[in-house]
């Protein structure tokens, strides 16, 4: 049990440059004051490629995903409209990610590489692509106002995916670890210290 608390908290994500994250963090906040949902605002505008997962040694192994993420190809990642997950007790609000074979092609290949480290590897996550606007505290009730405001709206977008991100959870919220380049020299970029990690 004690082994357990000491685990850190972590996922794996893409994250969209920052002007087009404050297009989508905008929409985020509008969706939170108008309908009282906070949950979504936690993390940084993201894709999630691997779900939250605990591990006490994932930080040990910066050079050998290093390694890896940077075999991985560079591709653009476009963004179409809005879409929703329809679960009963917590419905999600989301942008849509356009079909992408090499970003499906990305999180396969993660999802089996961490295979080697992680224990509690989720065989039985389902990778839809998507960016988060509201969940988790999403009323049931409101739900169908939600969909009937942004059934009616439009977003495009497009942006490069070169960098596949770490997460790790403070115990409040998310922050950004380590950033791994890809398509380029096996560089991992520390943002808690501002250097580089071969």
């Amino acid at each position: 049990m004690c082994a357990m608390d000491n685990q850190s908290l972590y996922f794996f994500a893409i994250l969209p440059p920052d002007e087009l994250a404050e297009k989508l963090d905008a929409i985020r906040v509008e969706v939170s004051e108008k309908y009282l949902c906070y949950a979504a605002l936690k993390p940084p505008v993201h894709i999630t490629l691997y779900p939250p997962f605990k591990d006490v040694n994932i930080e040990k192994r910066f050079s050998l995903m290093s390694s890896w993420i940077q075999r991985q190809p560079i591709f653009d990642i476009q963004l179409k409209d809005f879409n929703f997950f329809k679960n009963r007790e917590h419905p999600v609000v989301y942008a849509d990610v356009v079909k992408n074979l090499q970003l499906q092609q990305l999180q396969a290949g993660l999802k089996r590489y961490l295979r080697r480290f992680v224990p509690t590897t989720k065989e039985s996550y389902s990778f839809k692509p998507h960016i988060t606007l509201g969940y988790r505290d999403i009323k049931p009730e409101v739900f169908p106002d939600i969909i009937r405001d942004f059934s009616k709206r439009t977003f495009e977008a497009s942006f490069t995916a070169d960098t596949v991100y770490l997460l790790k959870h403070d115990g409040k919220k998310w922050n950004i670890l380590f950033g791994f380049k890809m398509g380029t020299a096996a560089t991992a970029q520390n943002y808690t210290q501002g250097s580089l990690f071969d």
